[in-house]
């Protein structure tokens, strides 16, 4: 595999790899499925582990956002979840749960990105007799598609 670049599908994720890694090895139990004489020669090597699943919204307990009077829809792979203290966290569209409940409140994903924050308050939407309502925070930051903060504080950044 040494200066390919390829792609590895797991847990409803592209991983792409290119020719900075020199060998890709799957580690089920422990145990690396390639041959020694390989790796021990290969300078930079990914390992897949495989002994830590996600477990689907339906194992966690975890319940799908309800956004406009049913289920959060799935957006750029990902769904709104969340847990009984009103957390959100994110989900494949094949129910595996990749983020946590833990932010306040957070955006669907777009683009790979969405907006969080682990602050604020719901407003009402004047005049909509309390049908609509909205977040307010003054600490938003981005996630990416693995929850990982990204940093960037201001809407514009993105």
């Amino acid at each position: 595999m040494a200066g390919e670049t390829g792609a590895i599908k797991y847990a409803s994720n592209i991983l792409r790899i290119d020719s900075v890694v020199d060998a890709v090895a799957i580690d089920t139990k422990k145990l690396l499925l390639i041959p020694t004489e390989y790796y021990k020669k290969a300078e930079k090597m990914l390992v897949v582990t495989t002994d830590h699943h996600y477990t689907s919204v339906a194992e966690s307990g975890f319940l799908p956002y309800q956004y406009d009077n049913g289920d959060d829809y799935v957006s750029d792979g990902r769904y709104r979840i969340v847990d009984s203290d009103g957390r959100i966290g994110y989900a494949t569209a094949n129910n595996a749960v990749i983020i946590p409940p833990r932010f306040a409140f957070g955006f669907p994903f777009h683009n790979g990105l969405a907006r969080v924050t682990n602050s604020g308050h719901l407003e009402t939407v004047i005049g909509s007799d309390g049908e609509y309502h909205y977040w307010v925070s003054n600490s938003w930051y981005w996630i990416d598609k693995m929850g990982n903060r990204l940093g960037m504080e201001d809407e514009t950044e993105r």
